[in-house]
């Protein structure tokens, strides 16, 4: 599939869904905005003929870095909860990302949706993780309460 076809795919799925403007850019590029707010970057990589979707997920905070970077890391094990997918991060930014790469032979506007569907999904899924995890280590640890005597109102 050269440059051209990955065109084609990426128009024949914005007319499907009535979006204009669904062609990449000069360096092969194209961002689309879900309606459930996930962007999902695309870049199409000529000389592998491969096309990268990606997106990020959130900003991994110090208080969980450690549990999510155990749960990414599990994630990925034979990327039975990714879908396919690879979850990574950021090093520069400090963001998990979702990252699939796939063959661009062959590829047509119906299997292209069906990525996007997949990242989207894994992406919204692990954002909830995310904010589950973040909630949980914004909570007083109870354990120092524990050890004191409690005191009783009459």
């Amino acid at each position: 599939m050269t440059r051209e076809a990955v065109a084609t795919v990426l128009n024949e799925f914005g007319q499907k869904f009535d979006i204009e403007g669904v062609e990449m850019d000069d360096e092969d590029f194209v961002a689309l905005q879900l309606p459930e707010g996930v962007l999902v970057n695309v870049d199409y990589v000529e000389s592998d003929n491969t096309l990268v979707l990606y997106t990020t997920v959130g900003e991994i905070q110090d208080s969980m870095r450690t549990e999510i970077y155990e749960e990414l890391l599990q994630a990925n094990f034979f990327w039975e909860v990714t879908a396919g997918a690879t979850m990574c991060i950021d090093p520069e930014a400090g963001h998990a990302l979702v990252n699939v790469s796939v063959g661009a032979e062959d590829l047509d506007a119906e299997q292209f949706e069906t990525l996007l569907q997949n990242v989207n999904r894994i992406t919204l899924m692990w954002a909830e993780r995310f904010r589950q995890i973040a909630e949980a280590a914004d909570q007083p640890d109870q354990t120092e309460a524990a050890d004191h005597e409690p005191v009783s109102f009459a």
